[in-house]
């Protein structure tokens, strides 16, 4: 606020939409706005219509008159109660002040007692709307007569101050609307990851659970067969070779179930590390064997192999994921089979020239797509009179993490999904 331009008690004029005024200025958010170089050159036109050295583009607020834009002034605001341009948005029409000094309205005014201007014209800024929320204004310090040419021009350059208050407007609201669609997505993004990881942990349990339950057993199989031993060892009469057979079962399946707990552990770092690495397929298969050897020989399953691929070949991926992706298989198609007298399992694993493809195939009877609620990431599984879904949703989002995809054969008579990584050989 200027020194020289002391706010008086003597209260301005109102506009009669002063309240849905003041709304729409609020809406274009130009008060705490910073105007460009584009204001400039409007500015700099009008003061060379009227020969006057100032000009400004101004915005009326509920107390005050903003200078946003100007040339040949250095005060950004004054008391609205002392400013030419309220009286400006008073009307739709050029207000026009000729000789300030001879106005009675404004002869007393600081700005032309003490500032020496003597010429006003202003244009007002009318919205689309139609609320004048200011001016595009010309000052002089002599009293000037103008033409009308003058002032169809000075209206003219309001209109395009307007239009670009309106541009700024449009661009502002772009960019809100697109950040609030970034926040949507956003909040969308961590939303579906976090259900996805439920899912995920909540299907990693199941699994441990049955691993665990299978390790128990061992557990309790070694237990019992080492009480046995013992007390085969206290009788003078003990059969050694069937005790060495003993020891020996004790001995594998100690193993194995030391193997089993060591690639619970490392399946879950991995899961829960989520990073690219370099693995072989025998990496892979050896801990899907782990897992559901026993529970595909307790259901009486044929589960076969086939690899057109070196076993030893090394690709970049996440083997988490990827014995993820299969264990999630081989748990649905467990499930289905175990109704069914013909049951068999095919896992194919070829490479090619870019990718390696995990074909997956069971003996259940041929998917349908859309017949669970139709349901486009669902995919039905009839068995007998049964049906089972599989959520290749939850699939392809594990897949996706791999910059890979997943797929399924329709013509097939039975099961047969197809999920495809790109690969990278170790050099």
């Amino acid at each position: 606020m200027n020194k020289n331009f002391p706010k008086k008690e003597k209260a301005h004029l109102i506009p009669i939409d002063e309240k849905e005024r003041l709304e729409v200025l609020k809406n274009y958010n130009l008060i705490q706005e910073v105007f460009g170089s584009e204001f400039r050159e409007i500015i700099f036109l009008a003061s060379e219509i009227f020969k006057c050295p100032i000009s400004a583009v101004t915005i009326v607020t509920e107390d005050s008159v903003q200078l946003k834009s100007s040339i040949g002034y250095s005060i950004k605001e004054v008391p609205r109660n002392l400013s030419f341009c309220n009286y400006t948005i008073l009307s739709d029409d050029i207000f026009c002040i000729q000789d300030t000094a001879k106005d009675p309205r404004f002869s007393e005014c600081p700005a032309t007692k003490e500032g020496g201007i003597r010429f006003y014209i202003g244009a007002p800024l009318i919205s689309q709307s139609g609320h004048r929320i200011g001016a595009l204004c010309v000052l002089g310090y002599k009293p000037k007569k103008v033409n009308k040419y003058q002032k169809i021009s000075l209206k003219y350059l309001s209109n395009c101050v307007v239009r670009l208050f309106e541009q700024k407007q449009n661009s502002l609201i772009a960019k809100v609307s697109e950040l609030k669609v970034l926040k949507e997505k956003k909040e969308l993004f961590f939303k579906n990851e976090k259900l996805f990881l439920y899912e995920q942990n909540l299907f990693c349990n199941i699994l441990s659970v049955q691993v665990l339950n299978e390790v128990n057993r061992s557990l309790a199989d070694i237990y019992i067969k080492s009480i046995k031993v013992s007390s085969m060892i206290n009788k003078e009469d003990f059969n050694r070779i069937v005790t060495m057979n003993d020891v020996e079962m004790i001995s594998e399946k100690s193993f194995n179930t030391a193997k089993k707990i060591n690639s619970i552990k490392l399946f879950f770092r991995d899961l829960n590390q989520n990073t690219m690495q370099y693995s072989n397929v025998n990496k892979i298969l050896e801990t899907i064997n782990i897992f559901f050897i026993d529970k595909i020989k307790n259901h009486d399953i044929q589960f076969n192999i086939t690899l057109d691929i070196d076993p030893q070949f090394e690709f970049e991926c996440r083997p988490a994921s990827i014995v993820y992706v299969l264990l999630y298989l081989l748990n649905n198609s467990i499930k289905i089979l175990k109704y069914k007298k013909n049951k068999w399992i095919q896992l194919s694993l070829t490479e090619f020239a870019d990718s390696i493809e995990f074909c997956f195939a069971d003996s259940s009877d041929r998917m349908e797509r859309g017949l669970f609620n139709n349901e486009e990431d669902k995919v039905s599984i009839q068995s007998g009179n049964k049906f089972y879904f599989i959520d290749l949703n939850l699939l392809t989002k594990v897949i996706d993490k791999q910059g890979g995809y997943l797929k399924y054969d329709k013509a097939s008579d039975n099961t047969n999904i197809v999920f495809v990584l790109p690969k990278k050989a170790v050099s």
